[in-house]
């Protein structure tokens, strides 16, 4: 089944020792204001999942995607922030949907599920199985 809108977005804010600071500013900025009904997550001082450097993540709805999108823009600083949506498809949500904001970083595709393909059948019905 092909998804025509995602039941939400993430926007992950990276950071590195030099810009910690900065990016708990920025957290913060969220924290406190509470723009947007954004969920905001904890800083991670890591790489976790297909994430190449520490970053943070926020969670918000659909509806608010261009608000927040032109927040960040005009906020993020020197910050790299990758937005992508949430579909129930993350290696297509993070390789194939996405939209970086600054400098684009390479993801680790290896850390994500491959999809299986998306097949055509004869009558022109698309079929979309799970991935592994």
């Amino acid at each position: 089944m092909i998804k025509s809108e995602p039941t939400g977005f993430h926007a992950h804010i990276y950071f590195d020792s030099t810009s910690e600071d900065s990016a708990r500013s920025l957290k913060s900025s969220f924290d406190a204001l509470q723009i947007f009904g954004v969920r905001v997550y904890d800083l991670v001082r890591r790489p976790v999942g297909p994430h190449p450097q520490p970053m943070f993540e926020i969670e918000f709805q659909t509806e608010h995607f261009s608000d927040v999108l032109i927040w960040l823009m005009l906020n993020r600083g020197a910050h790299s922030v990758f937005i992508h949506p949430i579909t129930g498809d993350e290696y297509r949500d993070h390789f194939d949907h996405a939209v970086w904001l600054g400098k684009e970083l390479p993801l680790n595709a290896e850390r994500l599920k491959t999809p299986t393909p998306v097949s055509v059948n004869i009558n022109s019905q698309v079929n979309s199985n799970s991935y592994n």
